[in-house]
Order: C-alpha cells, then structure tokens, then sequence
C-alpha cells in the first residue's frame, strides 16, 4: 500500500472544506484534525479574508529592527532639527519631527526589513 503524501497546505485545505461543508461543529472538526480552537479560527479567517491563498504559511521574519539606521535624508532632518533646538532630548525631538511632518512620520515607518 503506498503511503500517503499530504503536504500542509493540503491538510488545511482538507480542514476548510470540512468546516465549509457544515457537516461538522468546530469542537468536532478540532478534535478530528488535532489542531486547536485558535488554530481553527485563525485558519478560517485568512481563507475568509484572503481566499484558498491565505493558508500558505506567512513570513516570521520581523518586519523591523528597532536598531535598523534611519535613510539619510531622515538623519539629516533629525540633526537640523536637534541643531535648533539645542535643549531637546530625543523625545522631544521625535515629536517636533512628527508635528512638522506633513505625512504622519512615524519611527516604525522608516523601518526596512
């Protein structure tokens, strides 16, 4: 007999369309496959909101590192700004930025990664 091959995204494939059909409650369906009550939502919402795509396995890789160097014209703003404002501390200075800036500056959106 030869053995069954089934990758991941066919057994979620396979999951869905058990809680598509109706044929199943999702204590049943969850205790059928093995998998957790979070695991179940989490599943069909992505294949809600994205289609049969959104059960690929997303990226884990953090978007951001909070160490990552801001673009340079970004650190020459930041330093003609702490330039004439001599007594402002970084928090100042990142505020001032924020309210100057005309697109909603925000730390997190110079961020590469």
């Amino acid at each position: 007999m030869p053995w069954k091959d089934s990758s991941a995204m066919d057994e979620k494939v396979g999951f869905v369309a058990d809680h598509l059909s109706g044929l199943w409650s999702k204590k049943a369906l969850c205790a059928h496959c093995g998998i957790s009550r979070p695991t179940w939502d989490k599943w069909i919402v992505r294949q809600l909101e994205f289609g049969w795509s959104g059960l690929e396995e997303w990226s884990r890789r953090p978007r951001g590192h909070p160490r990552t160097p801001p673009p340079p014209e970004l650190a020459e703003r930041i330093v003609k700004y702490k330039k004439a404002h001599t007594g402002f501390g970084p928090k100042k200075v990142m505020d001032g930025l924020r309210r100057a800036s005309r697109w909603g500056w925000s730390r997190s959106s110079w961020r590469t990664g």
